[in-house]
């Protein structure tokens, strides 16, 4: 569990950032249920925020940014590739349905294959 310092400030942060996200939503939507809010949360997270803030994880390999900086930063870049996947998805015929849950999936696992396979020296 040495090498995954990186990895337990970003829960930290994700759990900041879902608390966050949750207030402030739920005082926007306060004629919502606090599920449907919970819901749409869960869902940016999921969509956005985990994927992007894994990817600015990989490009910043000096660790010059911060948590907050690559969490903001990484889910701009995580939209952007988000919408451009799923269009190009969508034109090779695969249900736009399936693009929740692939797409995410797609970043994190090449998050993981590049953090196990890429650092042995």
């Amino acid at each position: 569990m040495k090498g995954f310092r990186e990895e337990k400030e970003l829960l930290k942060a994700l759990v900041t950032w879902a608390v966050v996200l949750f207030a402030i939503l739920e005082a926007v939507f306060y004629r919502e249920s606090i599920a449907v809010v919970a819901r749409f949360v869960v869902g940016v997270l999921w969509l956005f925020v985990i994927p992007g803030t894994l990817t600015a994880m990989l490009i910043d390999k000096n660790n010059k940014l911060g948590i907050t900086e690559k969490s903001i930063a990484g889910t701009a870049v995580a939209i952007i590739v988000t919408g451009i996947t799923s269009y190009y998805l969508g034109l090779a015929g695969l249900n736009v349905r399936s693009h929740w849950i692939i797409i995410p999936l797609l970043i994190i696992g090449a998050y993981a294959i590049v953090k196990l396979f890429g650092r042995r020296r």
